[in-house]
């Protein structure tokens, strides 16, 4: 066995990003991707070894993984990327993981559960931000009140880092596709779309927007909490920027308009003093059919870079000492609700319990 786990798309910025925290606590992971040059540079920067590996080539993909334990996914747009990547996962008894958080990836991935668990592979997609923490919150408050059949999880970013390239084009990527959520345990494209609401995430009342999340899947599969709604909390104006870009959405199942926008659009990733003034909250609550709820917050760091970054290290840590199990898991179901706040920076704190 070559390297213990691989980093692939290790040349984008959070992969970089993850490579360089991983070496900074002492491991070794082999790069990997498609961009043989900026790979070539990253490896020499952390004296870590490179291979070039196309996704369309499914043999010298799996020669290689059947080298490794396990293969660390941070190439975007994942519904582009993580099926060959499982498929050549599933054929090498390797291990797979991502930064996901994309919907339809995680519907994807759950399709080959039993697939996984016979092969006793691990598919831990979202390892990151997306969706680590929203999916451990969920399972935490989900054992505070019986039978919750309510699920409602929002989050609000404080300070100046904008969203990382790739999840920028993630993001332009998937204005193709409609809103959707978890309803009486379906999913649907709900009929009311945009639906604002306003919540106190901690800190007073904040007008925040239904988006579509991969907790739709994810907190369903750990939970089994029958309707789950995501939130974002953004001032009005940018909540009206938000509406124009999903009405134009029809627009956007053309390729060529969604690489026009990328070029517009798309913004230089974040400074790392940018991701160190910033602040990220995460707010979830529960309730019952009989009219119980309990809420409960996260704090942490930047979403996007440095809460990523620290998310993935612990899963690649937890992975290397053998700490894994077969089949689709998610972060809760692979680990447990207090993973989150295995990271000194992340405090969760209960807000109400009525009844």
């Amino acid at each position: 066995m070559d390297a213990p786990f691989i980093i692939y798309g290790a040349n984008g910025y959070l992969g970089a990003q993850i490579a360089r925290l991983a070496v900074q606590h002492g491991l070794k992971p082999e790069l990997a991707g498609r961009n043989k040059a900026a790979l070539t540079e990253l490896g020499k920067a952390l004296n870590l070894s490179v291979t070039v590996l196309p996704l369309d080539d499914p043999y010298r993909l799996e020669q290689r993984l059947k080298k490794t334990a396990f293969v660390f996914n941070c190439a975007g747009p994942f519904q582009a990327t993580a099926q060959p990547l499982v498929t050549a996962c599933l054929n090498t008894q390797t291990h797979y993981l991502d930064i996901t958080g994309e919907l339809s990836v995680f519907e994807t991935l759950l399709g080959y559960d039993t697939a996984a668990k016979n092969n006793k592979v691990m598919l831990l997609p979202g390892a990151g931000f997306d969706v680590a923490a929203t999916d451990c919150l969920a399972l935490y408050l989900s054992t505070k009140i019986e039978q919750p059949t309510h699920l409602t999880l929002a989050f609000e970013s404080q300070g100046p880092a904008t969203l990382p390239p790739g999840t920028q084009r993630t993001a332009i990527e998937l204005l193709a596709y409609g809103e959707r959520l978890r309803y009486q345990g379906q999913l649907i494209e709900p009929q009311r779309r945009f639906k604002q609401k306003t919540i106190d995430l901690g800190s007073g009342p904040k007008p925040c927007l239904r988006i579509t999340w991969g907790d739709a899947v994810t907190a369903f599969h750990s939970t089994q909490i029958l309707t789950i709604e995501n939130y974002l909390s953004l001032p009005v104006r940018q909540q009206q920027l938000v509406r124009l870009s999903h009405y134009a959405s029809p627009l956007f199942q053309f390729a060529p308009v969604r690489q026009l926008a990328k070029k517009l659009l798309v913004t230089p990733p974040p400074t790392v003093e940018d991701c160190q003034k910033t602040q990220t909250t995460v707010w979830g609550e529960v309730k019952n059919q009989k009219g119980e709820r309990f809420s409960a917050q996260l704090k942490g760091p930047e979403a996007g870079s440095l809460w990523t970054a620290d998310i993935a290290l612990q899963m690649i840590k937890k992975v290397l000492t053998g700490d894994t199990t077969s089949g689709f898991q998610t972060p809760a179901t692979a680990y447990g609700a207090d993973l989150i706040i295995e990271n000194p920076a992340v405090r969760r704190t209960d807000l109400s319990h009525s009844v």
